[in-house]
């Protein structure tokens, strides 16, 4: 008897899971997740379980052990056990949405055991302190003036990793995504888990798994479309979405995200990542037309002739 259920059955060797323990989470997953990840995984073969209630009923004793988030360290010794098909697992977070055109996030080399894959953080050609930093001012200028301009948000990795007492320098990887051997992931996460046992007041679960992975694990690294970050997205992209005046367009932008990078999060709980849990996208926009044809034309052969210099029969837009 298990508290996990495999959604989709993959026959490549790979699989996806997540965790939605309570009845609002599953529902939300249900209603927004899985459409997408149900053409992402039909479409490369991978199967996908997911845990809807805790795996260890006997956290009493440790209530911090009750938090999903925790109970998640334990599902995929679950599925060592139970689904033997499954070579390799990525785990990942219910409000983390694939692409349209997102690539086979597997589609690495051969995977070994005890290498694990996160995701680059925020994209290289920005500063974690920078994009803090653009995101902060926003919230404090059009959400809440209280918002403090110097909060842990703005640290960079070293800041970071001094202010938590790691001594881990970063990078530090939104664990809402994780690659590695089926092993591997059942391994780490129960000792994970049994070490937080002996932690009195248990805290920032993310930061202790990340700088765990580090010391124990050989941590590679996928590009940061992966696990785009929509506050960052938003910041560096349409920073004009904070303002009311622009609520129209907010699912447009959402979805030209989505056909953009590979995978996107909505990760927390700020104001500017509830429309993950109020829209459901669809494809139904201003720009229909185009992105009905756009997969399909990106994947042809077409080849280019010689026009000469092409003329336009009107004036943009």
């Amino acid at each position: 008897m298990t508290n996990i259920k495999e959604y989709i059955s993959g026959n490549s060797g790979n699989a996806f899971f997540l965790t939605c323990i309570g009845s609002k989470f599953k529902k939300d997953f249900e209603k927004i997740s899985l459409p997408y990840y149900e053409r992402y995984c039909k479409k490369y073969d991978i199967g996908l379980i997911v845990a809807d209630k805790a795996i260890d009923i006997n956290f009493k004793k440790f209530k911090s052990l009750k938090d999903p988030g925790i109970q998640r360290l334990l599902v995929p010794n679950e599925i060592y056990k139970y689904y033997k098909k499954y070579e390799y697992l990525c785990d990942i977070d219910i409000d983390c949405l694939p692409g349209f055109l997102a690539r086979n996030i597997f589609n690495q080399k051969k995977i070994k055991n005890n290498e694990l894959y996160l995701i680059q953080p925020y994209p290289k050609v920005f500063k974690k302190k920078h994009l803090g930093k653009r995101v902060s001012l926003l919230r404090k200028t059009y959400i809440d003036k209280s918002y403090p301009l110097d909060s842990l948000f703005i640290a960079s990795d070293v800041e970071e990793g001094k202010l938590l007492g790691y001594k881990y320098k970063g990078p530090w990887a939104t664990i809402g995504t994780c690659l590695g051997t089926s092993k591997t992931l059942a391994k780490s996460g129960l000792q994970i888990y049994e070490n937080i046992k002996k932690i009195k007041n248990f805290q920032y679960l993310q930061s202790y798994r990340i700088d765990y992975y580090n010391r124990i694990y050989k941590i590679k690294w996928l590009p940061y479309e992966f696990q785009a970050i929509w506050n960052y997205e938003v910041a560096l992209n349409y920073p004009f979405l904070f303002h009311e005046n622009y609520k129209k367009i907010l699912k447009d932008c959402v979805i030209s995200t989505l056909f953009r990078v590979d995978m996107l999060h909505f990760a927390g709980s700020w104001p500017e990542n509830s429309i993950f849990y109020n829209t459901i996208y669809r494809q139904r926009n201003i720009l229909k037309k185009y992105y009905d044809q756009l997969d399909s034309y990106l994947s042809s052969k077409t080849k280019a002739k010689q026009y000469g210099k092409v003329k336009y029969s009107r004036k943009f837009p």
